[in-house]
């Protein structure tokens, strides 16, 4: 999926595309490294998502069947909880 996303829209796409995940990754790290056990575990869960898709989108692309959808509704969740954990 990588090589279809550098080839479609260049390295500034692929660039991008890469920043999008290093900003998730960092966010969901910092929601686990949060006080409470409540955060902490969502930040975990969340850290295991990204890595999952983005483990995954080596060998097949993941992003079909809606699939967005559901990576939407993480970034929106973790969003949603980064400012309730503060």
């Amino acid at each position: 999926y990588y090589i279809n996303i550098w080839a479609e829209t260049g390295i500034f796409g692929l660039l991008a595309y890469a920043a999008l995940w290093v900003v998730a990754v960092a966010s969901s790290w910092r929601l686990a490294r949060s006080t409470g056990h409540r955060w902490a575990a969502m930040g975990a869960g969340f850290v295991g998502a990204w890595m999952h898709l983005s483990a995954h989108n080596i060998v097949d692309n993941l992003f079909v069947a809606n699939a967005l959808l559901m990576a939407g509704a993480l970034f929106g969740l973790l969003i949603g909880f980064q400012r309730e954990s503060r």
